[in-house]
């Protein structure tokens, strides 16, 4: 199946389980989008009614842009 497949590559990643049940989960992501702060998500759904994969990237710093802000 597609989605066990992706949630082993997604384990072999050294992605941190953030959320997982049945149905799917949430999975943060230890790679960096825009900044040194920035998280990213990957949301994995498999069951019927659900929505099948969602990347979701979250920059600390915007719109600032200075770790200063953050880490203060």
């Amino acid at each position: 199946m597609f989605f066990e497949k992706l949630i082993k590559g997604i384990a072999a990643g050294d992605a941190k389980v953030v959320f997982e049940d049945s149905p799917g989960g949430v999975y943060e992501i230890p790679e960096r989008i825009a900044s040194i702060a920035s998280k990213i998500y990957l949301l994995v759904g498999y069951g019927r009614y659900s929505i099948p994969v969602i990347l979701v990237a979250q920059d600390l710093l915007y719109p600032t842009r200075r770790l200063e802000d953050v880490t203060g």
